[in-house]
C-alpha cells in the first residue's frame, strides 16, 4: 500500500523540495548487545537526547505520509521514529524514554511473535496496546 501510494509520480510537488529522516531501531537491551543491530539503554537515551537537543521535531509516520501525498506542512527538522519486531526491550526501555521526550513512534509488529519468545522475548498484545 505505502510503496504504491508513494510512487514518484504520486509525491506531492511541495514534498519534493523538503527533507525528512526516518530512523529505525530493532531491539533495545540493558547493556550487552546480542546482535550488531541491538542498541543499549545508554545508546538510545543518548540518541534521543541528541534528537531533542538538536531541535529536531519527531513526527508520527502518518504526518510524513500526509505530507508526501497531500503536501501538508511539516515542522522544521522532521524525524520519524520506528521500531521493528516488537521485542520486549522496546516496551521496557524505549517506551519510557519515548514518553520522557514526548516522541511519537511507529512500531512494525511481527504479529506471529506477539507474546512469544524466539531468540528474544517479544511484547504481549497487552503491552503493544499500551504503547
Amino acid at each position: 500500500m505505502l510503496s504504491t501510494a508513494l510512487a514518484h509520480e504520486n509525491i506531492h510537488a511541495k514534498a519534493r523540495t523538503t527533507y525528512s529522516a526516518i530512523l529505525m531501531w530493532h531491539d533495545v537491551v540493558e547493556t550487552t548487545k546480542e546482535v550488531w543491530f541491538d542498541v543499549t539503554r545508554n545508546e538510545i537515551e543518548a540518541q534521543f537526547k541528541l534528537i531533542h537537543d538538536g531541535g529536531f521535531n519527531v513526527i508520527p509516520l502518518e504526518k510524513l505520509y500526509d505530507h508526501l501525498v497531500n503536501g501538508t506542512d511539516l515542522p522544521k527538522k522532521p524525524i520519524v521514529i520506528t521500531f521493528d519486531d516488537n521485542t520486549l526491550g522496546i516496551y521496557q526501555i524505549a517506551y519510557p524514554l519515548l514518553k520522557k521526550y514526548k516522541f511519537p513512534a511507529t512500531m512494525f509488529v511481527h504479529t506471529n511473535y506477539a507474546g512469544k519468545k524466539t531468540v528474544k522475548d517479544h511484547c504481549t498484545w497487552e503491552q503493544l496496546r499500551e504503547m
